[in-house]
């Protein structure tokens, strides 16, 4: 039996003008699908096949690639038809497989003609793997990588029903799902009765209360853990993954938009920001890079896999502004040696530390570095020892 059956017929869409457009209309296609078949929202599978394997599918750069690929309009308007075909067991497959980025750009095998070819040849300089001849950009050594023959990841068959099956993963065929049972093989999913757990239940359903029932849909009333993939429960309904400004979790659901500092979805640092070397903080053509100088903060850098198109905003001048000068926290002999130009008193070690200048005057008992310190207008030895100077 084919794994293509019509879902729809075959529609007049003009062939994508580019590899850019082919490759966004090929991953929207692919989400609804996805959406359809298997559990989770189109933003959801959206962002899922768009981050692959954790390296961003860049869309875009296929329209930039210029004379580094091949991209035959004809065949990337069979493959959206394809792709708009796909029957479940097809889709489920696909995604079971996981290999979207390398896949995609011959249409995961299901039309003849690929709609992108790469035309770097093996061992020359490459960034991307939909660039090279071979498939494949190595990149284990840095960047620009070299390209390379790609070795495709096996994959055993999935099982049918009564054959011996893996409970983790799930490797049984569309609409089964390996039983939890002294030896596990392949069962039916239940559209409805009674359940022990989430996967006997048919896609779009999960096990509640001992019992199959769907997951909960934008709009409708839920407590946590109901919702369907992308969704969260918020005030007892289920309400859309966090935008920026959105309250957000560090977990699932992320944020379609920016990047969770654990509260909140903030947007995206801009190259050279601080950023605190989060993974997701700079954006997918950034990375946060370590601080230039002692007492600085990182920031986000250009990715040298990655540059985005355009020219990049010109680098700040990243140069220590102490020079050899010491900074805050680092011991001292005198205000001469610190960036800030205060060097505290001695404490009952002995030691004197860089620190930025009293805001204001100090009260009895602070310590101090000399008299114009201290509200008192006095800085002296104290009685606890006789090193240290405080305010007196």
């Amino acid at each position: 039996m084919s794994l293509l059956a019509a879902a729809c017929p075959l529609d007049s869409r003009a062939p994508p003008v580019d590899a850019g457009a082919w490759c966004r209309d090929a991953i929207a296609l692919l989400a609804t699908a996805a959406s359809r078949c298997e559990r989770g929202t189109i933003d959801f599978w959206t962002q899922a096949l768009l981050h692959d394997r954790g390296r961003l599918l860049d869309c875009d750069g296929m329209a930039r690639a210029g004379d580094r690929v091949a991209y035959d309009a004809r065949a990337a308007a069979a493959c959206l038809d394809a792709l708009g075909k796909s029957a479940c067991p097809a889709v489920h497959d696909l995604l079971r497989r996981g290999e979207i980025a390398g896949g995609l750009p011959g249409c995961f095998g299901l039309t003849q003609t690929p709609p992108v070819r790469g035309t770097v040849a093996t061992d020359a300089a490459c960034v991307e793997d939909w660039e090279c001849a071979g498939g494949a950009c190595d990149r284990t050594a840095g960047c620009p990588g070299l390209c390379a023959v790609r070795a495709p990841t096996p994959v055993e068959p999935a099982k049918g029903v009564g054959e011996l099956c893996a409970t983790v993963p799930d490797d049984c065929e569309y609409g089964l799902y390996c039983a939890r049972v002294n030896v596990p093989t392949c069962a039916v999913k239940l559209d409805a009765g009674a359940c022990l757990y989430d996967e006997q239940c048919a896609p779009g359903a999960h096990c509640l209360a001992g019992a199959c029932a769907p997951w909960r849909a934008l709009g409708e009333p839920c407590t946590d853990g109901e919702c369907e993939l992308g969704l969260r429960c918020d005030g007892g309904s289920c309400v859309a993954t966090a935008r920026v400004g959105e309250p957000c979790l560090d977990r699932a659901p992320w944020c379609l938009e920016g990047w969770c500092d654990g509260r909140t979805c903030q947007p995206h640092t801009p190259l050279w920001g601080d950023c605190r070397n989060r993974v997701d903080e700079c954006g997918p053509f950034a990375v946060c890079a370590a601080p230039p100088y002692a007492g600085a903060s990182g920031y986000c850098a250009p990715d040298p896999c990655r540059v985005p198109d355009g020219a990049l905003p010109p680098r700040p001048d990243m140069a220590d502004p102490c020079g050899t000068l010491a900074h805050d926290g680092a011991r001292c002999r005198s205000a001469a040696d610190c960036c800030s130009g205060y060097c505290t008193g001695p404490d009952c070690e002995g030691n004197r530390f860089c620190v930025q200048p009293p805001a204001a005057c100090l009260p009895l008992g602070r310590g101090c570095a000399g008299p114009a310190d201290c509200c008192s207008g006095s800085c002296g030895t104290t009685t606890l020892c006789r090193i240290a100077t405080v305010c007196r």
